[in-house]
C-alpha cells in the first residue's frame, strides 16, 4: 500500500502518521491489487477534519469525517472507506457469480425468429 499523510494547517506528527497507517491496514485485505491512499488532515478553528482518497484498480473512493478529536476522525474516515470498499468487493463478487448465464435484460425476443410474431410461419 502506498500511503501519503499530509497536514493542512497542522503538523503531522509521527504518532498521527503511524495511527493512520495502522488503521488503514485494515482495509488492505479488501484489495487484491495495488492500493494508493492519500489522507489529508486539517484543523479549522476547533474542528478537526480527515479526508481520504483511496485508488484501487482504477477506481477512486472518497470519504471525509470532521469533529473535535483527530484520532476519532481518522477512525470514522477509515470506517467509511472500509464500508465503500466492502460494498465494491461484494458488487464485483456478485457480478462474477452471475457471469455464467444469460441475464434477463440480455434477452431480446425480436432477435429470435421462432419467438417473433412476424417470424416464419409454422408449417
Amino acid at each position: 500500500m502506498d500511503l501519503t499523510v499530509t497536514g493542512l494547517h497542522l503538523e503531522v506528527t509521527p504518532a498521527l502518521r503511524e495511527y493512520a497507517s495502522k488503521r488503514l491496514s485494515r482495509i488492505e485485505n479488501h484489495c487484491e491489487g495495488n492500493m494508493r491512499a492519500r489522507i489529508v488532515l486539517s484543523v479549522e478553528k476547533h474542528t478537526h477534519r480527515a479526508q481520504g482518497h483511496v485508488n484501487v484498480e482504477a477506481k477512486e473512493f472518497l470519504a471525509e469525517a470532521s469533529g473535535e478529536n483527530m484520532y476519532a476522525q481518522i477512525d470514522a474516515l477509515v470506517a467509511k472507506l472500509d464500508r465503500q470498499l466492502r460494498d465494491h468487493k461484494r458488487k464485483l463478487a456478485s457480478h462474477d457469480r452471475q457471469s455464467g448465464g444469460l441475464h434477463p435484460h440480455d434477452f431480446n425476443p425480436t432477435e429470435d425468429p421462432e419467438l417473433d410474431p412476424g417470424g416464419p410461419d409454422p408449417a
